[in-house]
């Protein structure tokens, strides 16, 4: 497989056999002719370069494309509440769009956490029809850490990880946890690329939450029909593959170049 770049580049992805990546390939083929809707804040370059400042026009600019009003001093603020209503209204009124996806993203931007350092590849909503359930066996490629290079995918639901839901101090009741917080449920095609090297597991008050969590977490597997969900599920990326040559793409974005398409 094969990521290419809008300046005739191209960098192998070297896949890494298992169940995943069979269902994975198979997505791609059906994919190899659909242009990337590549943005540049899905660059990790270009995100380390915006201030908070910009990130929060632009969320501004996004809320208002769907209807939504952001105070932007608030979010200067860093007030996790307000970005939790915000995300309340996304959740109740996404429609399905790439307009309400832009707006979600930046309020994701802007919210108090240290920000992703991969490059990510997301069809978005052109790999709606391609998405498949997720399944447990897949969970044997699990893992916590990934060294530069790694090619993996991670949970990306409409909601939050019980963990974040405990962060970002949402209601401590269990039908809205239900609700809101989710496991991993959508496969969905979205290649991550990492530059450096990651322990997601990294700051994580693992012994706060975890007291915290003992409280739901029975109820809540129950309402998901799962055996169970720990926190260490919660920050796995599944390894996919690998580009060995990453320092020479890394160059190529810093330069300005963008991805265009993923071919078999």
């Amino acid at each position: 497989m094969y990521l290419l770049l809008d300046n005739s580049q191209q960098f192998e992805i070297k896949l890494q056999p298992s169940a995943l990546t069979d269902t994975l390939s198979k997505i791609f083929k059906h994919l190899r002719h659909v242009p990337l809707p590549f943005h540049e804040w899905d660059d990790p370059f270009f995100r380390s370069r915006q201030s908070l400042e910009e990130i929060t026009n632009q969320l501004v600019y996004y809320g208002n494309l769907v209807g939504v009003e952001v105070d932007r001093s608030r979010c200067l603020q860093q007030d996790q509440e307000y970005f939790n209503e915000l995300h309340r209204i996304y959740e109740k009124r996404y429609d399905g769009s790439t307009t309400w996806l832009d707006y979600h993203d930046h309020i994701h931007r802007c919210e108090k956490k240290p920000p992703d350092v991969w490059l990510s590849l997301d069809y978005r909503e052109k790999s709606g029809p391609l998405e498949k359930p997720f399944e447990w066996r897949w969970k044997e490629n699990f893992r916590t850490t990934v060294e530069p290079g790694d090619v993996f995918i991670r949970w990306a639901e409409l909601g939050k990880t019980p963990y974040e839901y405990w962060r970002d101090f949402e209601p401590n009741e269990i039908n809205r946890i239900c609700e809101l917080a989710k496991p991993w449920l959508i496969m969905k095609p979205r290649l991550l690329v990492t530059f450096d090297p990651i322990n997601f597991m990294e700051n994580k008050k693992i012994d706060e939450f975890n007291v915290w969590w003992a409280q739901y977490h029975d109820r809540w597997c129950k309402h998901w029909k799962i055996e169970s969900w720990t926190v260490t599920d919660m920050y796995s990326a599944t390894l996919v593959g690998r580009i060995e040559n990453f320092s020479d793409l890394e160059h190529h974005l810093r330069q300005g170049a963008k991805p265009t398409k993923i071919i078999q």
